[in-house]
């Protein structure tokens, strides 16, 4: 390893790290920051990605955002999460196709050890985690969040190599893959192991290397392993087929009064939105859900666990429009890199699969760690389709 691929190794250390730390990947990123400026300071004009200039016109946007908002206090918890958008900028810089299988490589066999631990939990080799009010019980991290998207994550980049490579790497990533999803099964993290097998199914669509027969025979196959997963599955991945026979449970569940406030209060106001921090008074405001509601919001739930209707109660149509552009912009290049630039159009677009996914039924663009491994990802794409 040369010392220009010493930043995209510390990157994928990061995106490794949160199977093992919430936190940790905040450091390691620094690092990486500070490494490339040290072998590669002109690298930051010469290798920017083309939606640099939209980032900075996005975190303008927010600063006003924020700004204007009548609780600076509950404004500034919805954007603390969004500085890992920087890795868009950064890690498209640092990684490059001479530096990807470094970065691929490290992510790959340290959050592998992560997977083997969980699993090493599950059957008693090794003592649970102490996070069972989480459902982190089989989890090597401080947080099931951060275990959970790299374990989704590897599963993707895994799979990947899987149909990429041959011989024993081919054994080796298809152990690794089996580990990244088992322990989805048993951490019980449903929106996680849902994606981790529409991104299993999406990978073959997209790979040059797979014959037409055997896309057939792979997206077939998903989803059997997706029904047969869920029928020897425990409690909350079980409930996804106990929802079909009783949707009793979908309709009166917490997420759902959460979305019916956010989307009274866009209604409200559909324009510009109630202002960044406003969801907790919304709540309170809300007089037919607020007794379910604020024994939550007063735990620390504070966003309404799902991102678009979140921005639009908050921002508004305005904020909304201004995200779904960003949001596009980052995505239709790799779309169209996907002849050109395979493994790195793959990467890019599972991770959107990913974010975009749980932003259904979570807010991850406001949690720092899972908006890391999104950015980190596509900043990671981004690089490896550029020259070096």
């Amino acid at each position: 390893m040369n010392s220009r691929q010493i930043p995209a190794f510390l990157y994928g250390l990061a995106l490794a790290s949160m199977a093992w730390s919430h936190a940790a990947h905040s450091a390691l990123t620094a690092l990486a920051l500070i490494s490339l400026v040290v072998v590669a300071p002109q690298d930051f004009a010469r290798r920017a990605p083309q939606y640099y200039k939209l980032l900075l016109a996005f975190s303008a946007f927010m600063a006003l955002a924020y700004f204007t908002a009548a609780d600076k206090e509950s404004a500034y918890n919805d954007i603390k999460g969004l500085w890992p958008l920087a890795h868009l900028f950064i890690a498209a810089v640092a990684i490059s196709p001479s530096s990807i299988g470094v970065f691929v490589h490290t992510f790959l066999y340290v959050s592998a050890g992560a997977a083997l631990y969980s699993v090493l939990q599950y059957f008693a080799f090794l003592p649970e985690s102490d996070l069972v009010d989480q459902g982190g019980r089989y989890t090597a991290t401080s947080h099931v969040w951060a275990f959970c998207v790299c374990m989704t994550t590897l599963v993707a980049v895994s799979f990947d190599a899987v149909l990429r490579r041959s011989g024993h790497q081919k054994i080796i990533a298809t152990t690794i893959c089996i580990f990244a999803l088992f322990s989805l099964w048993i951490s019980q993290e449903r929106a996680n192991f849902l994606l981790a097998v529409l991104c299993m199914a999406l990978i073959p669509l997209l790979h040059q290397s797979c014959t037409k027969r055997m896309k057939c025979m792979l997206i077939a196959a998903i989803p059997v392993l997706f029904i047969v997963a869920l029928g020897f599955a425990d409690t909350r991945l079980a409930t996804l087929l106990d929802i079909f026979s009783d949707p009793e449970l979908a309709i009166n569940s917490i997420r759902i009064l959460h979305w019916q406030v956010a989307l009274e209060a866009f209604q409200s106001a559909p324009w510009f939105g109630h202002g960044l921090g406003s969801y907790p008074q919304l709540v309170a405001d809300n007089i037919e859900y607020r007794d379910s509601l604020l024994p939550f919001v007063e735990k620390g739930h504070i966003w309404c666990h799902n991102m678009p209707l979140q921005l639009l109660a908050t921002t508004g149509i305005f904020g909304t429009s201004i995200a779904a552009f960003v949001a596009y912009k980052i995505t239709m290049p790799l779309v169209r890199a996907i002849k050109t630039h395979n493994e790195a159009a793959i990467f890019g677009l599972c991770a959107c699969l990913i974010h975009f996914g749980t932003s259904a039924t979570d807010t991850p663009s406001l949690q720092s760690v899972r908006l890391a491994a999104f950015t980190i990802l596509v900043g990671a794409a981004y690089g490896a389709k550029q020259p070096d």
